[in-house]
């Protein structure tokens, strides 16, 4: 550093030492006069130390350029120095464990539950908040990922424009990771089989979602009017958590093959909140524990 240093000394030096000189024929400017033999001459001379001056100037300003860049890298470094190492002494690095597992549950829980199917894109914002806090380092994502109540929340939709084939593995494949993650928590359910769902892709999440229906804390479904067999017959008798439902279904639905009354949750003794949308079905047709229900 004391190199540079000495150079711009040197260079303010060469500055100060400069200076512009008097016109040698100041009458001659502005006109077109013709200059005597003897104001050519000194017209002539005095360009000469201009022209000398000009040329230590455009010296020391090339200098000052690799000067300024090295000292330019050099104030790129130290700032990545110092960015790196007050990190290690950020506060956020004294938080508890606990304290992060809570703040990134309340980033979960800024996505307020709404009636299907309306809520996917909002749950889609949620997605990102709750796996945002895994991708920031490796200790966040180790307490990440040791909350199960941040992966608790299961949204997925069979259908639409964004379940393409390959979509729709990845979105499977994730379904299934975050259900590992949840080590026993209690879950919160919501599916969707809309429209132009395929019916192996319902079969695939259900295979995926089924065999944790005892934890099912809450559960709805939106099953559009033309799928007909939902497959669901597993769950029943196998509800023992469940406490809110939300059914929107189609109309006169087959339960597997079978028709009649709708009677999956007949048998949910934890169950106290229920929203129904099934089209023409009667109400005594499905089958709920109504004495229960306390809204």
């Amino acid at each position: 550093m004391s190199s540079e240093k000495g150079h711009v000394c040197a260079f303010t030096a060469i500055v100060d030492s400069i200076f512009t000189p008097p016109s040698p024929s100041p009458d001659l400017l502005r006109t077109n006069t013709t200059p005597t033999h003897q104001e050519d001459a000194h017209i002539r001379m005095t360009l000469r130390h201009v022209d000398r001056d000009l040329s230590s100037l455009d010296d020391a300003l090339d200098h000052l350029k690799v000067i300024q860049e090295r000292l330019s890298h050099k104030r790129e470094e130290l700032r990545a120095f110092s960015t790196q190492h007050r990190s290690i002494i950020s506060p956020v690095r004294c938080i508890p464990p606990e304290i992060l597992a809570e703040i990134f549950l309340y980033m979960g829980r800024i996505f307020s539950d709404h009636p299907y199917p309306h809520s996917y894109n909002r749950h889609i914002k949620y997605m990102r908040d709750v796996i945002l806090p895994s991708h920031i380092c490796q200790r966040w994502r180790h307490i990440a990922l040791s909350t199960p109540e941040l992966w608790a929340y299961i949204n997925v939709e069979i259908g639409s424009a964004r379940s393409k084939p390959g979509n729709m593995a990845h979105r499977l494949a994730c379904t299934q990771s975050w259900i590992s993650r949840t080590a026993g928590y209690p879950l919160s359910i919501q599916l969707s089989w809309l429209t132009d769902g395929r019916k192996e892709d319902w079969d695939s999440l259900l295979d995926i979602v089924i065999p944790h229906t005892a934890r099912w804390q809450s559960f709805k479904i939106h099953i559009s009017q033309n799928h007909h067999e939902h497959h669901l017959a597993a769950i029943k008798h196998n509800l023992p958590m469940l406490y809110d439902l939300s059914i929107w279904i189609a109309p006169l639905s087959v339960l597997d093959g079978e028709t009649v009354a709708f009677d999956l949750f007949e048998i949910a003794p934890q169950l106290r909140q229920v929203t129904i949308a099934i089209g023409r079905m009667a109400i005594h047709e499905l089958r709920l524990p109504w004495a229960q229900l306390t809204h």
